[in-house]
Protein backbone atom coordinates (compact mmCIF):
# COMPACT_ATOMS: atom_id res chain seq x y z
CA UNK A 1 0.00 0.00 0.00
CA UNK A 2 1.00 3.46 -0.87
CA UNK A 3 2.53 5.42 2.58
CA UNK A 4 2.60 9.08 2.40
CA UNK A 5 4.14 11.38 5.07
CA UNK A 6 1.16 14.21 5.94
CA UNK A 7 -1.24 13.55 8.86
CA UNK A 8 -4.58 12.54 8.36
CA UNK A 9 -6.97 15.52 7.60
CA UNK A 10 -9.39 16.02 10.64
CA UNK A 11 -12.15 16.39 10.51
CA UNK A 12 -13.30 13.70 7.25
CA UNK A 13 -16.59 14.39 6.20
CA UNK A 14 -18.92 12.02 4.92
CA UNK A 15 -21.52 12.78 2.19
CA UNK A 16 -23.45 11.08 -0.30
CA UNK A 17 -24.46 10.84 -4.11
CA UNK A 18 -27.04 9.28 -5.91
CA UNK A 19 -26.69 8.44 -9.34
CA UNK A 20 -29.34 7.23 -11.26
CA UNK A 21 -30.08 3.62 -13.20
CA UNK A 22 -32.23 4.16 -16.51
CA UNK A 23 -34.73 1.78 -18.06
CA UNK A 24 -33.07 1.55 -21.71
CA UNK A 25 -36.71 0.87 -22.74
CA UNK A 26 -38.45 3.59 -21.55
CA UNK A 27 -35.52 6.32 -20.83
CA UNK A 28 -37.24 6.80 -17.08
CA UNK A 29 -34.94 6.53 -13.80
CA UNK A 30 -36.15 3.34 -12.40
CA UNK A 31 -33.52 3.41 -9.40
CA UNK A 32 -30.65 5.00 -7.50
CA UNK A 33 -27.52 3.84 -6.93
CA UNK A 34 -25.94 5.25 -3.47
CA UNK A 35 -22.37 5.94 -3.50
CA UNK A 36 -20.23 7.44 -0.60
CA UNK A 37 -18.50 10.81 -0.99
CA UNK A 38 -15.75 12.40 1.44
CA UNK A 39 -14.34 15.31 1.83
CA UNK A 40 -11.95 18.02 3.97
CA UNK A 41 -13.04 20.16 6.47
CA UNK A 42 -12.28 22.63 3.41
CA UNK A 43 -14.63 21.15 0.95
CA UNK A 44 -11.77 18.98 -0.68
CA UNK A 45 -13.18 15.72 -2.27
CA UNK A 46 -11.31 12.76 -0.78
CA UNK A 47 -11.29 9.63 -3.62
CA UNK A 48 -13.50 7.08 -2.04
CA UNK A 49 -11.36 4.27 -2.74
CA UNK A 50 -8.33 6.04 -0.87
CA UNK A 51 -10.47 5.30 2.10
CA UNK A 52 -11.69 1.82 1.89
CA UNK A 53 -7.88 0.63 0.67
CA UNK A 54 -6.55 2.08 3.97
CA UNK A 55 -9.36 0.43 6.24
CA UNK A 56 -8.98 -3.22 4.36
CA UNK A 57 -6.28 -3.21 7.13
CA UNK A 58 -8.66 -2.35 9.84
CA UNK A 59 -12.12 -4.67 9.69
CA UNK A 60 -13.12 -3.39 12.80
CA UNK A 61 -13.04 0.26 11.63
CA UNK A 62 -14.18 -0.45 8.06
CA UNK A 63 -17.54 -2.27 9.66
CA UNK A 64 -18.07 1.13 11.66
CA UNK A 65 -17.52 2.99 8.33
CA UNK A 66 -19.96 0.87 6.65
CA UNK A 67 -22.48 0.68 9.10
CA UNK A 68 -22.00 4.99 9.51
CA UNK A 69 -22.29 4.99 5.34
CA UNK A 70 -25.57 2.82 4.77
CA UNK A 71 -27.65 4.37 7.89
CA UNK A 72 -27.05 7.86 6.09
CA UNK A 73 -27.55 6.75 2.59
CA UNK A 74 -30.69 5.34 4.04
CA UNK A 75 -31.65 7.94 5.11
CA UNK A 76 -31.59 10.59 2.93
CA UNK A 77 -32.32 8.27 -0.29
CA UNK A 78 -35.20 9.67 -2.93
CA UNK A 79 -37.96 8.55 -1.38
CA UNK A 80 -40.43 5.73 -3.50
CA UNK A 81 -37.40 4.74 -5.65
CA UNK A 82 -35.62 1.06 -5.33
CA UNK A 83 -32.10 1.57 -3.72
CA UNK A 84 -28.71 -0.09 -4.67
CA UNK A 85 -26.14 -0.15 -1.60
CA UNK A 86 -22.65 -1.35 -2.36
CA UNK A 87 -21.36 -3.65 0.64
CA UNK A 88 -18.02 -5.06 1.12
CA UNK A 89 -17.86 -8.08 2.05
CA UNK A 90 -14.83 -7.96 4.66
CA UNK A 91 -16.70 -5.12 6.57
CA UNK A 92 -19.23 -7.93 8.31
CA UNK A 93 -15.77 -10.31 8.65
CA UNK A 94 -14.75 -8.91 11.74
CA UNK A 95 -17.88 -10.44 13.99
CA UNK A 96 -17.94 -7.63 16.19
CA UNK A 97 -21.03 -5.06 17.82
CA UNK A 98 -20.46 -3.09 14.94
CA UNK A 99 -20.73 -5.48 12.06
CA UNK A 100 -23.73 -7.30 13.69
CA UNK A 101 -25.56 -3.51 14.00
CA UNK A 102 -24.36 -3.11 10.00
CA UNK A 103 -26.49 -6.81 9.21
CA UNK A 104 -29.07 -5.84 11.41
CA UNK A 105 -29.61 -2.65 9.80
CA UNK A 106 -29.55 -3.95 6.32
CA UNK A 107 -31.90 -6.81 7.31
CA UNK A 108 -34.72 -4.53 8.36
CA UNK A 109 -37.51 -3.78 6.21
CA UNK A 110 -36.14 -0.97 4.12
CA UNK A 111 -39.87 0.28 2.85
CA UNK A 112 -40.39 2.68 0.98
CA UNK A 113 -37.25 1.46 -0.56
CA UNK A 114 -36.83 -2.05 -2.06
CA UNK A 115 -32.58 -2.51 -1.40
CA UNK A 116 -30.28 -4.03 -3.89
CA UNK A 117 -27.32 -5.03 -2.57
CA UNK A 118 -23.98 -4.66 -5.08
CA UNK A 119 -21.35 -7.72 -4.30
CA UNK A 120 -17.69 -6.20 -5.48
CA UNK A 121 -17.16 -8.78 -8.13
CA UNK A 122 -13.99 -11.44 -6.43
CA UNK A 123 -10.45 -10.72 -6.86
CA UNK A 124 -9.14 -13.91 -5.12
CA UNK A 125 -10.17 -17.01 -3.61
CA UNK A 126 -11.07 -15.71 -0.25
CA UNK A 127 -13.38 -12.74 -1.01
CA UNK A 128 -15.53 -15.03 -3.51
CA UNK A 129 -15.70 -16.98 0.02
CA UNK A 130 -16.84 -14.17 1.63
CA UNK A 131 -19.10 -13.06 -1.14
CA UNK A 132 -20.94 -16.31 -1.35
CA UNK A 133 -21.44 -16.46 2.60
CA UNK A 134 -22.76 -12.84 2.40
CA UNK A 135 -25.16 -13.64 -0.56
CA UNK A 136 -26.72 -16.58 1.48
CA UNK A 137 -27.53 -14.04 4.00
CA UNK A 138 -28.69 -11.14 2.33
CA UNK A 139 -30.99 -13.61 0.06
CA UNK A 140 -32.30 -15.54 3.20
CA UNK A 141 -33.26 -12.13 4.56
CA UNK A 142 -35.52 -11.58 1.36
CA UNK A 143 -32.92 -8.58 -0.53
CA UNK A 144 -31.98 -8.60 -3.82
CA UNK A 145 -28.28 -8.87 -4.99
CA UNK A 146 -26.14 -7.54 -7.53
CA UNK A 147 -22.86 -8.85 -8.19
CA UNK A 148 -20.98 -5.70 -9.62
CA UNK A 149 -17.78 -4.78 -11.55
CA UNK A 150 -18.14 -8.06 -13.92
CA UNK A 151 -15.69 -7.58 -16.59
CA UNK A 152 -13.57 -5.52 -14.60
CA UNK A 153 -9.47 -5.79 -15.60
CA UNK A 154 -8.80 -6.20 -11.73
CA UNK A 155 -11.53 -9.13 -11.57
CA UNK A 156 -12.17 -12.94 -11.44
CA UNK A 157 -15.54 -14.26 -11.93
CA UNK A 158 -17.38 -16.66 -9.91
CA UNK A 159 -19.51 -18.77 -11.45
CA UNK A 160 -21.22 -19.19 -7.96
CA UNK A 161 -22.12 -16.07 -7.38
CA UNK A 162 -23.02 -15.11 -10.88
CA UNK A 163 -25.59 -18.09 -11.35
CA UNK A 164 -27.45 -17.31 -7.66
CA UNK A 165 -27.45 -13.27 -8.06
CA UNK A 166 -30.28 -11.26 -9.11
CA UNK A 167 -28.76 -8.97 -11.56
CA UNK A 168 -25.59 -8.42 -13.18
CA UNK A 169 -23.71 -5.16 -13.32
CA UNK A 170 -21.80 -5.21 -16.14
CA UNK A 171 -17.88 -3.13 -16.00
CA UNK A 172 -17.21 0.32 -18.06
CA UNK A 173 -14.78 -1.69 -19.78
CA UNK A 174 -17.11 -3.89 -22.00
CA UNK A 175 -17.49 -0.34 -23.69
CA UNK A 176 -13.71 -0.59 -25.03
CA UNK A 177 -14.12 -3.99 -25.67
CA UNK A 178 -17.06 -4.12 -27.98
CA UNK A 179 -15.22 -3.86 -31.59
CA UNK A 180 -13.11 -6.87 -30.52
CA UNK A 181 -15.39 -9.81 -31.83
CA UNK A 182 -14.46 -12.00 -29.02
CA UNK A 183 -15.42 -9.94 -26.50
CA UNK A 184 -18.47 -8.86 -27.82
CA UNK A 185 -19.61 -12.21 -28.08
CA UNK A 186 -18.67 -12.59 -24.64
CA UNK A 187 -20.58 -9.91 -23.50
CA UNK A 188 -23.67 -11.30 -25.54
CA UNK A 189 -23.78 -14.57 -24.01
CA UNK A 190 -23.66 -12.94 -20.33
CA UNK A 191 -26.60 -10.93 -21.70
CA UNK A 192 -28.52 -14.20 -22.91
CA UNK A 193 -27.83 -15.91 -20.12
CA UNK A 194 -29.30 -13.07 -18.01
CA UNK A 195 -32.40 -13.17 -19.91
CA UNK A 196 -32.89 -16.82 -19.86
CA UNK A 197 -32.19 -16.86 -16.00
CA UNK A 198 -34.93 -14.13 -15.55
CA UNK A 199 -31.54 -11.75 -14.23
CA UNK A 200 -31.58 -8.07 -14.51
CA UNK A 201 -28.94 -6.57 -16.42
CA UNK A 202 -26.79 -3.39 -15.82
CA UNK A 203 -24.10 -1.37 -17.65
CA UNK A 204 -21.83 0.97 -16.06
CA UNK A 205 -19.76 3.60 -17.21
CA UNK A 206 -22.19 5.18 -20.20
CA UNK A 207 -20.62 8.53 -21.35
CA UNK A 208 -22.32 9.07 -24.86
CA UNK A 209 -26.01 8.55 -26.94
CA UNK A 210 -23.85 5.89 -29.17
CA UNK A 211 -22.78 4.14 -25.98
CA UNK A 212 -26.60 4.17 -24.42
CA UNK A 213 -27.73 2.83 -28.55
CA UNK A 214 -24.94 0.37 -28.00
CA UNK A 215 -26.29 -0.86 -24.79
CA UNK A 216 -29.78 -1.08 -25.82
CA UNK A 217 -28.86 -2.77 -28.85
CA UNK A 218 -27.09 -5.59 -26.46
CA UNK A 219 -30.52 -5.83 -24.98
CA UNK A 220 -29.25 -4.67 -21.37
CA UNK A 221 -32.24 -3.53 -19.14
CA UNK A 222 -30.63 -0.44 -17.38
CA UNK A 223 -28.12 1.87 -17.69
CA UNK A 224 -25.74 3.98 -15.59
CA UNK A 225 -22.86 6.86 -16.08
CA UNK A 226 -22.46 10.71 -16.59
CA UNK A 227 -24.67 10.87 -19.24
CA UNK A 228 -27.28 11.02 -16.80
CA UNK A 229 -25.32 13.42 -14.40
CA UNK A 230 -28.32 16.05 -14.54
CA UNK A 231 -30.43 13.16 -12.75
CA UNK A 232 -27.65 12.80 -10.09
CA UNK A 233 -28.53 13.71 -6.42
CA UNK A 234 -26.66 15.12 -3.85
CA UNK A 235 -27.89 15.94 -0.24
CA UNK A 236 -26.12 19.12 1.20
CA UNK A 237 -26.04 16.86 4.93
CA UNK A 238 -22.95 16.06 5.85
CA UNK A 239 -21.22 13.58 8.93
CA UNK A 240 -18.25 13.48 10.61
CA UNK A 241 -16.33 10.86 10.53
CA UNK A 242 -15.28 9.13 13.84
CA UNK A 243 -12.50 9.72 16.00
CA UNK A 244 -11.92 5.97 16.38
CA UNK A 245 -11.89 5.95 12.18
CA UNK A 246 -9.36 8.52 12.04
CA UNK A 247 -7.01 6.75 14.57
CA UNK A 248 -7.21 3.48 12.53
CA UNK A 249 -5.77 5.97 9.34
CA UNK A 250 -3.26 6.59 12.01
CA UNK A 251 -2.44 3.41 13.09
CA UNK A 252 -2.34 2.41 9.19
CA UNK A 253 0.37 5.50 8.83
CA UNK A 254 -2.44 6.70 5.98
CA UNK A 255 -1.08 10.17 5.87
CA UNK A 256 -3.55 12.98 3.88
CA UNK A 257 -5.46 10.80 2.15
CA UNK A 258 -6.27 14.22 -0.27
CA UNK A 259 -3.06 13.62 -1.74
CA UNK A 260 -4.09 12.79 -6.07
CA UNK A 261 -7.67 12.00 -5.25
CA UNK A 262 -9.55 11.59 -7.86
Amino acid sequence: MTSFSAPCPRPILMGCEYQPLICLASGNTVAYEALSRFYSSDGQAIAPNRIFEVLHERPQALAELELAAKTFQLQHAPKGMPLYLNLDPHSLAAQSPVSTALSALLSQPQKPHTLVIELIENTCINDALMASQLLNSLQSAGMQVALDDVGAPHAMLSLELLSRVDWIKFDRHWLSRLDVATDANLLDSLVSYAKVTAKGTVLEGIETQAQLQRAATLGINLAQGFLFQDRFLQPDDKSVISASILRAFDDCNAGSLIENCA
